[in-house]
């Protein structure tokens, strides 16, 4: 609605409102009401307006032509296209062909598309040669400072989860909350066991290129229980400092870690690619070939008894792998529009 308020109307709600919260009394709640329908009387008039100005040609007679006249073509389209979108500004994504309207139809349409994007994994071709040559990684310790300082990094405006704590509360509350975290944080790692609740998430549909009717055009993006999120970062904080003493990972790895980037990667294929230049140069030849692999989907489609050995063979065992073992058991999705949820993916 803000968008069709001038700054006069604005400016008056605001002020009425905050005058309202302050001081509390019936005459200020009483004006602040009439005012609120006096604005809401305007904004319906100026929506109104603008659909005239839309479908209006020359001084403001209606004339069905005018999409294709005098520059209103671009407008006119806007317009059409703002129609299929619902209150989530998502539009109104088709399948097979049918357009599904409103939130639930939306959320259905999406979780239906972004269940092919999980797999079931099988146990089927996975390694069995044993204990790798590396260290093993010591059990993970939660100290009650470090979650302290975790909650107290918490962006306030992340989205809460399926569990409906914001990080507001967790960060407000975060010298009180943290001893009960490091309490049940140490039991899940203890018992290498993951709480239901934990493995439940919201997936928000994110937009990447196409036609924005289309479902498979939308990237699911998971919003997790701040909580676990919390557990997860400790766990993957332990993980990440034995594979960089144990000089597991190789130099060429830049994704994922703490002094990697794309910048960090680009330079190094740049160094590559002009030093194999010059050795073509001086061998007689003025041209190199590069490869490119991109893997699509890659991370939900790694089977979980792989990544299980995979961390097994790297010295990851003990509690920590048994935790990841049942962090990635029996987990579910739902895809959440405007409030309205599809079914478990």
């Amino acid at each position: 609605m803000d968008r069709w308020l001038g700054r006069t109307l604005g400016g008056g709600r605001d002020r009425l409102y905050f005058r309202a919260r302050g001081s509390g009394g019936p005459g200020v709640e009483n004006h602040c009401g009439r005012f609120g329908a006096h604005v809401r009387e305007s904004v319906g008039d100026a929506c109104w307006k603008h659909v005239a100005s839309v479908f209006s040609f020359g001084g403001g007679s209606p004339d069905p032509d005018c999409p294709r006249r005098g520059g209103r073509a671009k407008k006119f389209w806007s317009f059409v296209r703002s129609l299929e979108k619902d209150a989530s500004g998502i539009n109104t994504p088709r399948e097979n062909g049918v357009l599904k309207t409103g939130a639930l139809g939306g959320a259905s349409v999406c979780g239906g598309r972004f269940r092919s994007a999980f797999t079931r994994g099988s146990g089927g071709g996975v390694p069995s040669e044993g204990a790798g040559p590396f260290a093993a990684v010591g059990e993970v310790a939660v100290d009650p400072n470090g979650v302290v300082g975790l909650l107290n990094g918490l962006g306030v405006h992340g989205a809460p989860g399926p569990g409906g704590l914001g990080a507001g509360v967790l960060k407000g509350c975060s010298s009180g909350i943290a001893p009960v975290l490091t309490y049940i944080f140490s039991e899940s790692l203890a018992q290498g066991a993951v709480p239901d609740d934990w493995r439940r998430a919201n997936v928000a549909p994110v937009f990447e290129r196409g036609e924005k009717c289309g479902a498979a055009n939308y990237r699911p993006v998971s919003l997790a229980c701040i909580c676990c999120k919390t557990l997860e970062h400790i766990i993957v904080s332990n993980i990440g400092r034995h594979l960089a003493l144990g000089n597991i990972l190789a130099d060429c790895q830049h994704g994922f870690r703490g002094q990697g980037s794309c910048e960090a990667q680009l330079v190094q294929f740049y160094h590559d690619l002009v030093g194999d230049l010059d050795r073509a140069v001086g061998r007689g030849r003025r041209r190199t070939g590069v490869v490119v692999v991109d893997f699509a989907g890659a991370f939900g489609r790694v089977p979980r008894e792989r990544l299980l050995y995979k961390l097994g063979f790297c010295g990851i065992g003990g509690s920590a792998r048994k935790w990841v073992d049942s962090w990635l058991s029996g987990r579910s999705r739902r895809v959440v529009l405007d409030g309205r949820a599809s079914g478990p993916v």
